[in-house]
């Protein structure tokens, strides 16, 4: 994900003020469901939790994720509560999410520089 140094290094910046976490959901184009090439379907979709362990742990050594990664259910709880495919960028503080980061018109773009906006004017 072309997004993970992004937040790694917001991570490190916020080290004691924000703590940072992942959740490694269902993969968005598993080459058995919709192959659009080996770039982008790099694997088959996981079967079980260990599978899908195995590519959460890939994934966070590949892209030199720093925090932590948690792994939805295989019932894709956390990805349905939080309308999370193919990916979605959250601030939640004292239970409330403050900051949905969306995707741009066009769908495929997202405004990640708002979760360090954010960061920036609200955490000190």
């Amino acid at each position: 994900m072309r997004h993970a140094p992004y937040f790694s290094s917001l991570a490190e910046m916020y080290h004691g003020r924000a703590l940072f976490t992942g959740v490694y959901i269902t993969e968005a184009h598993a080459a058995d469901e919709w192959p659009v090439g080996a770039r982008v379907s790099f694997c088959k979709q996981p079967r079980t939790l260990e599978e899908r362990e195995t590519l959460a742990r890939s994934f966070r050594e590949n892209f030199q994720v720093s925090f932590p990664l948690l792994i939805d259910s295989m019932a894709d709880e956390f990805m349905h509560a939080f309308a999370a495919w193919p990916y979605r960028f959250y601030i939640v503080q004292a239970g409330k999410v403050l900051l949905k980061a969306m995707p741009d018109q066009s769908g495929a773009a997202y405004d990640v520089e708002s979760v360090g906006e954010w960061l920036a004017h609200n955490v000190h």
